[in-house]
């Protein structure tokens, strides 16, 4: 596709193609054109974390190992952040970079420090409020990056996305989420 193609609306044809590679994402009907951003100025946030490869079912058993790791250091106030190294609107799903992270709340003393550690870049972010249950994520970043950024006159940075999790779908039993998503952005 050329660039005055991917320009002219192209992006959003090759977007709707990696959603259909999620059945999930398929059978959704989550429609979050109503959002409205909170502009936000976010500290640097130190995590404890797993990489997963792949935006799939599988990143189920990465927080799993999370979660086991948090129960195994007796860590009672956390918060779980993903970290989303790629647009799975844009990279194929099974190439996308996830990390599941942990933010610890209450500075226990970690006994099992298997977990590599990273920062969280701190800098201006729009934050968006979100709910839903499996593959109405995937809809919300094809909204975020096809219809709310080119509409918004910010421009996004090299620092990658996150949400911190409200309710994780993936330790849930229902699949539904609740979550904040934080896009850097600039102006």
């Amino acid at each position: 596709m050329t660039p005055t193609a991917w320009k002219k609306g192209g992006h959003k044809e090759y977007s709707q193609t990696i959603l259909a590679e999620s059945k999930k994402a398929i059978a959704s009907n989550a429609n979050y054109n109503n959002i409205e951003a909170t502009i936000v100025n976010m500290p640097q946030i130190e995590v404890y974390y797993m990489r997963h490869n792949g935006y799939n079912d599988q990143i189920k058993q990465t927080w799993q190992k999370v979660q086991t790791w948090t129960y195994s250091n007796n860590i009672k106030d956390y918060e779980h952040i993903a970290l989303f190294h790629d647009n799975p609107t844009v990279t194929h799903l099974e190439e996308c970079q996830y990390v599941a992270c942990i933010k610890v709340n209450d500075k226990s003393k970690i006994d099992y420090e298997r977990l590599p550690k990273l920062n969280i870049a701190k800098g201006v972010y729009a934050k968006f409020d979100i709910t839903g249950a499996d593959g109405d994520f995937l809809h919300f970043l094809y909204w975020v990056y096809t219809e709310w950024l080119p509409n918004s006159e910010y421009e996004t940075t090299t620092q990658p996305p996150y949400a911190i999790y409200k309710k994780n779908k993936y330790l849930s039993d229902d699949n539904h989420f609740d979550l904040s998503f934080y896009l850097s952005i600039k102006f």
